[in-house]
């Protein structure tokens, strides 16, 4: 007899970061009872599945949908397949956890919301998973503590070097580039710290001529008395630090995305200080936190800490960008 406690879930594909990341939080997870992986192609599920120990689909992606004890779909597929595979679960009665960008722009997203407001008893969040660390919660509570006053500007910069073409990344009508890939990461970082949104936005992008991808996005949000810039990268050495300037000290954070896999610190520059105080945060898995803060929401029937309203703010400040990179000016944000 099933646990009422804790879910099934069905992983669409054998992506990277599902094998590497995502699947691993959800063997340890205590509201996860089972874990089934499907493929286009079987064997391959079967291959992973193994290796990861888990279960396999016997079937493609339309059987583990069809699957009545799959509770939730874990959707980690090419960018372009987002809203329709999440769609296609919605449609067999599972709630999804969606990779980010959860949509390629308004239009799309807008079919989503729909098919969504269909299954009113469904959850479906898109996987920003750096949002689940606590560290960011510590970093509002040390502003107000150290008294540093009111924040002025952030900047964000998230980089790493990849040129092969057969990389999704690398693929622009599936939905590739910097700013889909790790740009909608440093638009989304701001308004978690700000708690608001910004009013328009100026940038510039840089296209690969092999891909057609944006190789470097780069560009400033406008908040009004604060401003935050930001620049993604897919061919500039991996980085990632996001820097704070208060009125009264900074606050530096490297690897604010990623890092998952050990204790993690923050680093107070208070003024007048040359050296900074090394603040500790303990290890946390946010893949597992952010599982975990879904399950929640699923078993006790509530809304998820993130819905589809902030996907659709995300997608805007996404569009947003590239209108200004095409008229080369502000955008104001709708």
């Amino acid at each position: 007899m099933k646990d009422q406690q804790k879910l099934k879930w069905g992983v669409l594909s054998s992506a990277k970061i599902g094998r590497e990341k995502v699947i691993p939080a959800l063997k340890i997870s205590a509201f996860v009872d089972d874990i089934v992986m499907a493929s286009r192609n079987p064997e391959r599920a079967e291959k992973w599945a193994k290796a990861l120990d888990i279960s396999a689909c016997q079937g493609d992606y339309q059987t583990l949908l069809n699957d009545p004890d799959i509770d939730v779909i874990y959707n980690p597929l090419p960018n372009h397949l987002h809203v329709p595979m999440s769609i296609a679960a919605l449609k067999s009665g599972k709630h999804v956890l969606c990779e980010k960008p959860i949509a390629l722009d308004s239009a799309q997203l807008r079919e989503l919301v729909n098919e969504a407001d269909k299954h009113p008893h469904l959850a479906i969040m898109e996987a920003f998973m750096y949002r689940h660390h606590p560290r960011w919660q510590r970093i509002k509570d040390l502003m107000k503590i150290r008294n540093l006053g009111a924040i002025g500007y952030i900047h964000v910069t998230f980089t790493y070097f990849n040129r092969d073409a057969d990389n999704v990344r690398n693929k622009a009508d599936i939905g590739g580039g910097a700013l889909y890939d790790i740009g909608c990461y440093c638009l989304a970082v701001s308004r978690l710290l700000l708690e608001r949104e910004p009013k328009r936005v100026i940038a510039n992008q840089v296209f690969d001529e092999q891909f057609k991808t944006d190789k470097m996005t780069s560009g400033q949000l406008d908040f009004g008395e604060v401003q935050a810039s930001f620049n993604c990268s897919t061919q500039l050495a991996a980085g990632q630090y996001l820097e704070i300037q208060c009125e009264r000290g900074r606050i530096r954070v490297d690897e604010p995305f990623a890092l998952d896999t050990a204790d993690t610190q923050i680093l107070l520059f208070e003024s007048g200080k040359v050296n900074p105080e090394i603040i500790p945060v303990a290890y946390n898995d946010h893949y597992l936190s952010q599982i975990e803060d879904f399950s929640k929401a699923i078993l006790s029937k509530t809304a998820p800490p993130y819905g589809l309203d902030d996907a659709q703010i995300i997608i805007g400040l996404i569009e947003a960008v590239q209108q200004s990179h095409q008229k080369q000016g502000w955008q104001a944000i709708d």
